[in-house]
């Protein structure tokens, strides 16, 4: 190296230490010497900061900054600018570690990997860009441990500024920033941490006043967080501070605003009215004019029902001019770990696939007989301060479940953990505090007995639920035995609380978590419990209330999440319906997630193309009306959809007894159809080639109950308006059971299909009437090798739309016919006997229908997959909700 080059070298790493010592972060101090030194002088500097990234992980991040010689501004901003430093920055290896050595131990590297694909997406730091963009989980998924990640290492990649937007509840903002004050190291390192929020205290005026925030925060080398409500005075006070700051300070501090629970409030839900232009909802609005404040940064909104997030206005500006937040860069989707318990394990849903009813999900859903519902809530709005609720029998079955499995924990060596139970009857408060008292008028005699070492009472239910499904625990302990539990249980009598938590709480009466506190504890709760509120160890849910719109559906949900050591002790007490309509929702989910990917790998954001959302067939809807004002119903679809009829109602015996002649009836005029097989299936009966005419007229004539009768109806008109030429096959399906279903041409065994208890009124539920393979039952009974070996639906509907000549059902409908045994009994499928489920026989007196029990006919049921177009002839076809993007260009315009 000659002298003069030397002497160059020395000159500019003076001044770049000078402006280190000035607590510049690396990356802004080298942006500023860039501004001030010729170009000439630019390659010396890269030389330097290649040399001090190689000796120091926190210039790291700034390779691609000087990479080329040229500035970042003249590069592609915010594509491919993050590069994870090796060995990990310094906050991402310190929240690593802690991660590692808690309950996070086996989710840390998906964490790591998800961040990585996020940060990517995020705004480059020091440059005059601006991102918008969503992340996706599941409910009670682990996002704070997500974001948390997300935020130290866009800290380490040079962001100065994380503002986190915590939800519109005290308790969620407390618990949040308490987090993240351990997560980031902000109690642990405060020399490296200005703060705007503590646990205590949310952004308030005293603090924006403090000048010591702003100069010695935000123009030095400290990091600042805020954890806020989405509350209208806290965001002025938010945009009074953001007004002190001069344009350079907001010019050099990269700002990360995380909006936690980003469809709750955020946005505009102002009712639209024809021809006149309204104003946005005051959050939304303000929250607008906070994002307008950032100079450099990225808006990240974090939520397990991003429904209404993706039904913003698309376009950049509203009528106010500020940008909307609609997120036009991107969408992430945090993958569901092998541990989590969501909607798909939990109810029943077979790879996603929409319709996917058959499976029977897991043993852990009761039912809440519909006659107690209006003992648990009140039914009118005039009964509100007057409501006394009644500690029914199925909500005494789920408080004795909880205190067993508690004691269960306490057997395991899990005295130390929270144990909680969820009771979500109503949104309205005033019925919470009469039911914690009804609550602990019941408990009080039952701790009283505790006392004097009696317990019997919970022995029941310890024998009824206990083992049901313990293929689900991952734990080492022995099986617990009635005896060893007595003593747990009256230690968990003597420990158990009954806690309201809503809003009209003193904070000090609500539920509260702490390390040096285990906590058992009966929560009472409506809002505050259904957004983002975590229950420390949740494991018995006990739920009527219900919605028609997806994203408050599911996020009242606690019951989803993690159960790591008590996974077989969780259970869930749902009103009559919520399961068909989880089971729906988990569904949607699924599509979404894919439908994500797809347009990820192709590509494509939103700011091209809006995500589409399946609507339901039935009530439900997407989200309120008034989120969804900027979305067009895109298309309309049944293609493949698979339904079937798993309760019958027999309010009129006569119905059933009709439903089974209208099946007899299309079997006689099916015999030229009948087809040779090959297959078993307990010689069950094939039908080709059947006109969509004699499917319409059978429909025409069966009559289901009415939960089913919207959905078939508009299914059966979708096929005959859209593909009524297609050709249909029937299978009378043949089961192992007493007596057989025989008339002049066929004879087969009835299927063995146990109803659930309790029993709705005048009705029988059997949960899941179609089998897995049914979907394919045709193609097995040709002898098609390959439908018998397929074990998922997406495999089975891919058949289907094989064309026949390659051993496919070339999208033709199916319908499979079930003649149900009225012998039908419970199935010990090498465990103990779902005792959910009753012998039909036990049912049928139960419904004073004794008079059916010597019956030789069988109850009739079916299923039906409908058929799909293989032949393309549908331009346009699918039950969407999208927003449409419009074109920007003559480019865009015209692409195809």
């Amino acid at each position: 190296m000659n002298e003069e080059l030397a002497q160059q070298r020395k000159f500019i790493e003076q001044l770049l230490d000078k402006k280190l010592d000035d607590e510049l972060a690396p990356q802004l101090a080298v942006s500023r010497l860039r501004e001030e030194l010729p170009s000439g002088m630019h390659p010396a500097l890269d030389d330097i900061v290649a040399e001090r990234q190689e000796r120091n992980a926190e210039w790291a991040q700034i390779v691609r900054v000087v990479e080329g010689g040229g500035s970042t501004a003249e590069s592609d901003p915010g594509r491919n600018w993050y590069y994870p430093p090796k060995g990990g920055g310094l906050r991402w290896t310190r929240l690593k570690e802690r991660m590692a050595s808690g309950g996070l131990a086996d989710a840390v590297d998906s964490i790591d990997r998800s961040t990585n694909s996020t940060v990517k997406e995020l705004a480059q730091p020091f440059t005059s860009e601006r991102r918008r963009g969503i992340v996706i989980g599941n409910v009670q998924s682990g996002k704070t441990a997500n974001y948390a990640a997300l935020a130290s290492k866009a800290l380490d990649a040079g962001y100065k500024f994380v503002l986190v937007l915590s939800g519109i509840h005290n308790n969620l903002r407390t618990q949040t920033q308490e987090r993240l004050n351990r997560d980031l190291g902000v109690e642990a390192y405060s020399d490296e941490w200005g703060t705007l929020t503590t646990p205590q205290h949310d952004l308030s005026q005293a603090e924006v006043k403090n000048a010591r925030f702003s100069v010695s925060g935000l123009s030095g080398k400290r990091k600042m967080i805020a954890v806020m409500k989405k509350n209208s005075s806290r965001l002025d006070h938010l945009l009074e501070f953001f007004d002190q700051l001069d344009e350079r300070t907001l010019m050099d501090t990269p700002i990360l605003i995380i909006d936690d629970e980003s469809d709750q409030a955020t946005p505009d839900s102002s009712r639209a009215k024809k021809d006149v232009e309204t104003d946005p909802t005051v959050i939304n609005k303000k929250m607008r004019q906070v994002w307008a404040k950032v100079k450099n940064g990225t808006y990240v909104g974090y939520t397990a029902t991003p429904f209404a997030n993706v039904f913003m206005d698309p376009k950049p500006h509203g009528t106010d001019e500020l940008e909307s937040l609609y997120p036009r860069d991107f969408i992430h989707v945090m993958p569901t770990p092998k541990n989590y318990f969501g909607a798909e394990r939990l109810f029943g849903i077979d790879e996603g696939v929409i319709d996917a009813e058959g499976s029977e999900g897991l043993d852990v859903v009761r039912s809440i007989p519909e006659h107690e519902l209006p003992m648990l809530a009140p039914t009118k709005s005039s009964d509100v301060d007057s409501f006394v609720p009644q500690v029914t029998d199925s909500l005494e079955d789920a408080i004795r479940w909880f205190v067993v499995a508690s004691a269960i924990r306490r057997l395991r060596g899990q005295t130390g953990k929270h144990s909680s139970m969820l009771v979500h009857t109503t949104h309205r408060t005033k019925p919470h505090q009469a039911m914690r008292d009804e609550i602990v008028d019941f408990l009080a005699p039952l701790k009283e007995e505790a006392r004097n070492g009696e317990v019997e009472s919970f022995h029941a239910i310890f024998n009824k639920e206990e083992g049901r499904v313990a293929s689900l625990y991952t734990g080492s302990a022995s099986a617990p035995t009635w005896p060893a539990l007595q003593e747990e249980i009256v230690n968990v009598l003597r420990l158990l609380e009954v806690v309201v938590d809503n809003g009209e709480e003193e904070p000090e009466d609500r539920i509260v978590y702490s390390d040096d506190r285990p906590r058992t504890a009966v929560v009472i709760g409506g809002g505050t419990l259904s957004r983002g509120l975590t229950l420390e160890g949740l494991f018995v849910s006990y739920f009527t209330r219900t919605s028609n719109a997806y994203d408050t559906l599911l996020q009242m949900g606690r019951w989803f999440g993690y159960r790591p050591g008590y996974e077989d002790l969780q259970r869930i007490w749902l009103a009559e319906g919520l399961e068909t309509d989880y089971q729906f929702l988990a569904t949607v989910e699924s599509e979404m997630r894919a439908e994500i990917r797809r347009l990820t790998s192709e590509g494509l954001t939103p700011e091209k193309i809006g995500l589409r959302i399946r609507r339901h067939p039935g009530r439900l809807q997407i989200t309120s009306a008034t989120k969804m004002k900027h979305a067009q119903h895109v298309e309309f679809t049944f293609q493949g959809y698979r339904t079937q009829t798993a309760i019958f109602d027999f309010s009129d015996p006569n119905v059933q007894e009709a439903n089974t002649a209208t099946a007899v009836s299309l079997l006689r005029s099916l015999e030229t159809h009948r087809a040779a097989t090959e297959g078993t299936r307990q010689n069950s009966h094939l039908y080709t080639g059947v006109p969509f005419t004699s499917i319409k007229a059978f429909f025409d004539a069966f009559t289901v109950h009415e939960r089913y009768k919207e959905t078939h109806r508009r299914a059966i008109e979708w096929v005959d308006a859209k593909l009524p030429d297609v050709p249909w096959r029937v299978v009378l399906t043949g089961g192992t059971k007493e007596p057989a279903f025989t008339k002049e041409t066929f004879t087969v065994n009835s299927v063995n299909r146990a109803p659930l208890r309790p029993l709705e009124e005048k009705s029988i539920n059997i949960r899941a009437l179609m089998r897995g393979g049914d979907r394919v039952a045709d193609l097995v009974l040709e002898g098609n090798d390959e439908a018998k070996g397929l074990n998922t639906d997406v495999d089975r509907m891919a058949l289907r739309l094989r064309p026949e000549p390659e051993g496919g059902a070339g999208g033709q409908g199916l319908l499979v016919l079930y003649p149900i045994s009225l012998n039908s009994t419970p199935q010990n499928q090498g465990g103990p006997t779902t005792s959910d489920r009753a012998e039909m026989q036990e049912v049928l007196t139960a419904l004073g229908l004794e008079a059916l029990c010597e019956s030789d006919m069988p109850l009739m049921g079916y299923g039906v997959v409908l058929p799909s177009d293989v032949e393309g002839r549908l331009e346009a076809d699918g039950d969407f909700m999208s927003v449409v993007i419009e074109a920007t260009s003559e480019e865009d315009a015209d692409a195809e």
